[in-house]
């Protein structure tokens, strides 16, 4: 895992947030302030936007990423497996 802050094309406009890679599952964003979470969707090759739902979910799982707490199970969107 791992956190870094850049500036992206999200939701039409360059924002400053988050970025929380989870291996080579999936990459997500989220705002600075926390209102706004999404994750990339390379079929696509945008940012999706998620339901805010799940905002505190991953503002934990950054957390912990930056070992600002102890690590627990969160509940993120990964996507479904297809198999072929």
């Amino acid at each position: 895992v791992e956190v870094t802050q850049e500036t992206i094309e999200f939701d039409g406009r360059q924002v400053l947030v988050d970025l929380f890679r989870l291996g080579r599952v999936s990459l997500f964003c989220q705002t600075i302030d926390k209102l706004i979470s999404g994750v990339y969707d390379p079929a696509e090759g945008a940012w999706q936007v998620l339901p805010k739902t799940v905002n505190q979910d991953l503002a934990d799982a950054i957390a912990m990423a930056r070992l600002e707490r102890t690590v627990e199970l969160v509940d993120l969107p990964l996507g479904r497996i297809i198999v072929p």
